[in-house]
């Protein structure tokens, strides 16, 4: 059960983005996960499956104070923590305030007005991609 949860928390922080270099402001606002591709072979489908629905209910509200906050079904009373965006790289890092794993580190991959897409690399397990839209 523990690794299921480990799991979902590190499936769950992820963002998204762009090819050019945007400008953190771009961020500022609430952002909901739309879609979800995990890239992980070595997980099962059943895993993946539930990952995903935790996944799809997570909100991501950053600040113009470098502040964020991220709700979901199993964090549903939030979780806080600061963001740096890297516009040279297009990485985003978000540092929890009461999360061990932190910082965890998303590519912006492409960013319009309304939505977002960051992918997460988890090394040789594989990667996330995160499909987020503005609300």
């Amino acid at each position: 059960m523990n690794i299921i949860k480990s799991l979902v928390v590190v499936f769950s922080l992820l963002l998204i983005g762009c090819g050019n270099k945007l400008e953190e402001e771009e961020l500022i606002g609430k952002w909901t996960v739309s879609e979800f591709e995990a890239k992980t072979p070595q997980f099962s489908q059943a895993l993946i499956n539930g990952a995903r629905d935790e996944v799809l209910s997570a909100t991501y509200s950053f600040y113009g104070d470098k502040t964020f906050s991220i709700k979901s079904q199993l964090v549903s009373n939030g979780k806080n923590g600061k963001f740096e965006y890297l516009a040279d790289s297009n990485l985003l890092i978000l540092t929890y305030s009461d999360l061990e794993n932190s910082p965890v580190k998303f590519k912006i991959e492409a960013l319009s007005e309304k939505s977002l897409k960051w992918t997460q690399d988890l090394g040789e397990i594989g990667s996330l991609n995160y499909f987020l839209k503005k609300e």
